[in-house]
Formats: C-alpha cells, structure tokens, sequence
C-alpha cells in the first residue's frame, strides 16, 4: 500500500509539473501579452482578438537618462494601437489589438537627455519586437 500511495503521489506531482510546463510553453492565447524593455529585440505569438501592451521604463546609464516615444506598430491592419501615452518621468505604455493574421513590427524611439559632463551617442538603437498574430 506504501508503495502504490509514493506512485500516487511522484504520479501527480509530474502531472502538475507536465501542465505547468506545456502552459508555459504553448502558443499565446487570445488573451493580453504584456511587453516590457527586457523584450527588446525578442518575437511574441499573439492569436486574433488577442491584445500586447507594451510598458517601457525610462532609465539612467553611465550618466545619460533614456526616455521613450509611444510604440508603434507597422501595420495597423494586422497590430492597431488602441491606446498610447507617455509618462511625466519618460516611460510610455501602449496597448495593441490584433485584428487578423500577419507579422508586424512595433518599435518606440529612445531618447538621450545627458548630464552636464556627458554626452549622448549619435545614433540610438530603438525597441523593437516583432509580432506573429495566427
């Protein structure tokens, strides 16, 4: 009986461990993915009628402070921006609806305010993530 309840219990504790697993990895739903500095450079499966809001934090490095523009999708027919802003402090959000089938780009420029003894590179690399909607 010992023997059959341990079974049990490794059982159901690789079955929970196999859901969580399979739900990480699996396509995105329909549902809201949420995007943030640390995906710059990375792709996101989104399905139609789903949604991406995208949330950038301005920041400070070695002397200069970075803010952000809105983000922008490439293609409003596939990815349309439903809402957008920047924040007193730099950051800007926006929230993104998937209309239909497609891959789109959506990109914010960054800006460089520098300190009095420092000065910003001439060409800021902007964020970008590319979107698949199925």
């Amino acid at each position: 009986m010992q023997g059959i309840k341990r079974f049990a219990a490794i059982w159901s504790a690789g079955l929970a461990l196999a859901t969580v697993i399979g739900l990480a990895a699996g396509p995105a739903s329909a549902g809201r993915s949420v995007l943030t500095n640390a995906d710059d450079g990375h792709s996101q499966v989104v399905e139609v009628g789903g949604s991406v809001e995208v949330r950038l934090n301005a920041y400070r490095d070695d002397g200069l402070s970075y803010s952000w523009a809105v983000p922008v999708s490439d293609d409003a027919a596939v990815l349309a921006r439903t809402k957008g802003s920047t924040t007193p402090n730099g950051g800007a959000t926006a929230v993104f609806h998937a209309n239909e089938p497609g891959t789109v780009t959506i990109t914010a420029q960054r800006n460089c305010r520098p300190s009095s003894d420092k000065t910003c590179p001439t060409s800021l690399t902007p964020w970008k993530v590319t979107i698949t909607v199925n």
